[in-house]
């Protein structure tokens, strides 16, 4: 009698390779996508951070030092903060980027349109946002 080895047969084996390959056309788009809405997210995270830092840092000290705060660090890849006025508790937000490392990633540029949706950040080619601090209200 003739014994017959049990495995898959090619037919099979391509019909699985087709279906991978169709899920993973699926799934690989999503996953790019979600990639970039995190990337935003950190973004306009950073951008919220970085005024709330300033703000307590002239509150208590009169002073804005954006040089040490990562928050602000981090910001200025996608916005250019302008804190000419900064002893006057005046800062400026614009969501140009102009010169800085990602100004053309898509997630800079999808940030900047939310923030300035948001009303966060002036468009470019404006004056800027600006947040006003020290007195007994900020005023965004």
């Amino acid at each position: 009698m003739i014994q017959h080895k049990k495995a898959f047969t090619m037919i099979e084996l391509i019909f699985v390779i087709v279906i991978i390959g169709i899920l993973a056309s699926v799934a690989i788009p999503r996953l790019a996508a979600t990639r970039t809405d995190a990337m935003v997210s950190a973004a306009m995270a950073n951008l919220t951070t970085c005024v709330k830092n300033i703000g307590n840092a002239y509150t208590a000290q009169r002073t804005v030092n954006m040089g040490t705060n990562q928050s602000c660090i981090d910001t200025r890849r996608c916005f250019t903060i302008v804190d000419a006025f900064a002893e006057d508790g005046m800062i400026s937000v614009i969501s140009d980027g102009a010169g800085l490392l990602d100004v053309s990633e898509s997630y800079c540029i999808a940030a900047r349109q939310l923030a300035v949706n948001n009303g966060m950040a002036a468009p470019a080619g404006d004056g800027g946002k600006e947040y006003h601090f020290g007195s007994n209200k900020v005023v965004y």
